[in-house]
């Protein structure tokens, strides 16, 4: 991981946090979602303000999934204390087979589905029905 310097400041503000890890901030807010180790402090006006801390943790989520190209699962378990070798050599701790298990199920109920043919009808069954309907309002008059 690449040594970040930071600015000697203990509160830092979403939009000063972005640039100084390289991230937009729609990705920080989704790392806040999925990893319970960022906990930014809300200001009374309502801003997000990281801690020093929280920084140095997004700094770690960074590496974990752009440098060493983990997975977002695969990098909570770091994350969560598990050795990276660990993770690494045990594909099955992530959640790489529910997926499968969603896709196959999909594609199995694509196959089982019956295909009905759509009903079309000519031009002149279109023409016939709108005479009918004139028909009918002229009735109704």
């Amino acid at each position: 991981m690449s040594e970040t310097k930071l600015p000697n400041k203990s509160l830092f503000k979403l939009d000063e946090v972005s640039p100084l890890v390289g991230v937009k901030p729609y990705v920080l807010r989704f790392w806040e979602n999925q990893f319970p180790e960022i906990s930014p402090i809300r200001s009374s006006s309502g801003q997000m303000l990281y801690r020093e801390e929280d920084v140095q943790v997004i700094l770690k989520i960074k590496d974990l999934l752009f440098e060493k190209k983990l997975s977002v699962e695969q990098a909570k378990l770091v994350m969560s204390g598990e050795d990276l070798s660990v993770v690494l050599a045990n594909p099955s701790k992530t959640n790489k087979p529910k997926t499968t298990r969603v896709i196959k199920a999909a594609k199995s109920q694509t196959n089982e589905t019956e295909e009905k043919p759509i009903q079309t009808s000519s031009c002149s069954e279109v023409q016939n029905s709108s005479d009918d309907l004139k028909l009918a309002k002229v009735k109704l008059k």
